[in-house]
């Protein structure tokens, strides 16, 4: 994922899995043979508003360059997702062409998310019951578009692998200023699709232990023919 000279772009949302990723890539940073950068970018979505001194002050801590970037995504959101429909997707998508724009003028060559393996199986499960296709989320992300790629190196990691590596490490997660947001500790909502799939994750890996490690393997090894995928 990493060459010789990459400046990578952190995207630091102020959560857990991100706060996890950018530890992990400062400490990399000091035990690989090769140099490279790091810079950290919070999105400021616009609906509460985001006040960065953490942030700022835990990357400066770690000598880490802090950009904060301020976008009407939640008032672009709402005006244009379709009724009855949520945030998260919309969102998403804005927030990565914001990503991708502040990497274009930094001068980073690859984006950093920290997507775990629950991510990518809960990804998994919507596309396969609410989208219509089989994709989960891949360790690198090309861009048909040109924009620079988006790496996971956080993918191998359980969800509660990378919260006991935050816990141990004391960070103290900035929850999203979003209200309706299913990581916001004061949402009600529920029954957004993918916290009912993350439950459902949940409730199978306490009736198999090994639940997260044959899914691994399963996201390595797709058997192509065993698909709809010629015409009777």
């Amino acid at each position: 994922m990493l060459t010789k000279g990459d400046h990578v772009l952190v995207g630091l949302s102020g959560g857990k899995d991100s706060w996890a990723l950018l530890d992990l890539l400062v400490d990399l940073k000091s035990r690989l043979s090769f140099p490279f950068s790091i810079s950290a970018v919070t999105i400021d979505g616009g609906l509460v508003g985001l006040d960065p001194s953490q942030l700022e002050g835990s990357c400066k801590k770690l000598f880490i360059p802090f950009h904060l970037v301020k976008q009407k995504i939640f008032e672009t959101v709402s005006e244009k997702k379709d009724k009855g429909s949520t945030f998260c997707s919309m969102c998403a998508k804005l927030r990565r062409g914001a990503l991708y724009s502040i990497a274009e003028k930094l001068g980073a060559t690859k984006i950093a998310l920290g997507h775990h393996l629950d991510d990518a199986l809960e990804t998994l499960l919507l596309n396969l019951f609410f989208g219509g296709r089989m994709a989960a989320l891949p360790p690198v992300l090309h861009s048909n578009a040109g924009h620079v790629p988006i790496i996971r190196p956080l993918l191998y990691c359980t969800e509660a692998a990378l919260a006991g590596y935050v816990k141990l490490k004391s960070f103290k997660p900035v929850g999203c200023a979003c209200p309706i947001c299913p990581t916001h500790p004061e949402h009600e909502h529920t029954d957004l699709k993918r916290v009912r799939m993350k439950e459902v994750i949940r409730s199978l890996a306490r009736e198999n232990s090994q639940l997260h490690e044959q899914a691994r393997a399963a996201l390595k090894k797709v058997e192509v023919d065993r698909f709809f995928l010629t015409s009777l």
